[in-house]
C-alpha cells in the first residue's frame, strides 16, 4: 500500500484538515431521499466505522453493508466482492 499512499500524499493534508473541522449535522441528511448503501470493511479502524453508522441513522434510506475479512481499502484487496455488492444494490 506505500506505492498508493504515495500517490495520495500531495492531498492528504489539505483531507485531513476538512474531516478534523467537519461538524457532523445529522439534519442535513434527512432530505435524501434515494436509497443508499454504504461498504464497510469489517476490518476497518479509526472513525470509519463510527461514522458509517451515524450517516446510516441520518439518512432515511441507508443501509450498511460490512465486507467481512476487509479493512478501509476492501476495493483494492477484494474488488471481486465490492463490485458484487454495488451490483446487487443497483439490481434491487
Amino acid at each position: 500500500g506505500w506505492a498508493e499512499r504515495m500517490v495520495m500524499a500531495h492531498t492528504m493534508p489539505r483531507e485531513l484538515h476538512a474531516l478534523k473541522s467537519m461538524v457532523f449535522e445529522p439534519e442535513r441528511y434527512s432530505p435524501i431521499a434515494v436509497p443508499v448503501r454504504f461498504l464497510l470493511g469489517e476490518k476497518s479502524v479509526g472513525r470509519g466505522p463510527e461514522n458509517a453508522q451515524r450517516l446510516v441513522a441520518a439518512i432515511p434510506n441507508a443501509e450498511l453493508v460490512v465486507l467481512e475479512g476487509q479493512g478501509h481499502f476492501g476495493y483494492l484487496s477484494a474488488p471481486d466482492l465490492v463490485a458484487q455488492k454495488i451490483t446487487e444494490f443497483l439490481l434491487k
